[in-house]
């Protein structure tokens, strides 16, 4: 049965801290889901092609401003953190799987310098100045969910939900 488990999405995802009061530029507790169209079949299939995610779509966060009490106790005073997430395929990462985390050469670390910064770009629309304002930027990409969480694939969401992979079909909880 696990043989033929479709598994979800893997995912390129910036973790951010920035000196920027995020709630003096107008970003609260909501989460922003940015996508120049809703026409998700077209915007989803280089995803389903292998290819890189557009840097127009993508899901932002702060964690810090979704739990303040959390925020106030381990990051600095006047700090917040953001997350931005989009969903991406294995595909594009696939030659460096196999090797080890922070040894994957410059043709990978010049790959993610170029999502961080399309991806920072895009997000200026809802944090101007946070180029400028970073205190910490790490990117990942589904060789990193594989590394650290053991995700097949770099899958975020474990088992795809597909109808044949819903309700009764899906694995138990153990």
């Amino acid at each position: 049965r696990i043989a033929n488990v479709s598994m979800s999405m893997g995912s390129i995802c910036l973790f951010v801290g920035t000196d920027l009061d995020l709630e003096q530029l107008g970003m609260s507790d909501a989460n922003i889901w940015h996508s120049p169209s809703v026409d998700f079949e077209r915007l989803s299939a280089p995803l389903f092609a292998g290819e890189l995610p557009s840097p127009e779509c993508f899901f932002l966060s702060s964690p810090t401003l979704k739990d303040p009490d959390t925020h106030q106790e381990h990051a600095p005073r006047g700090h917040h953190t953001l997350e931005i997430v989009a969903l991406c395929s294995m595909k594009p990462f696939a030659k460096w799987r196999g090797t080890s985390t922070m040894k994957r050469g410059r043709e990978y670390r010049a790959l993610k310098e170029r999502l961080r910064a399309s991806y920072l770009a895009q997000v200026e629309q809802y944090v101007p100045g946070l180029s400028q304002r970073l205190t910490v930027c790490e990117v990942s990409t589904p060789l990193t969910n594989e590394s650290f969480a053991f995700s097949p694939d770099g899958a975020i969401y474990g088992p795809a939900h597909t109808p044949e992979q819903m309700g009764p079909f899906r694995f138990g909880v153990r």
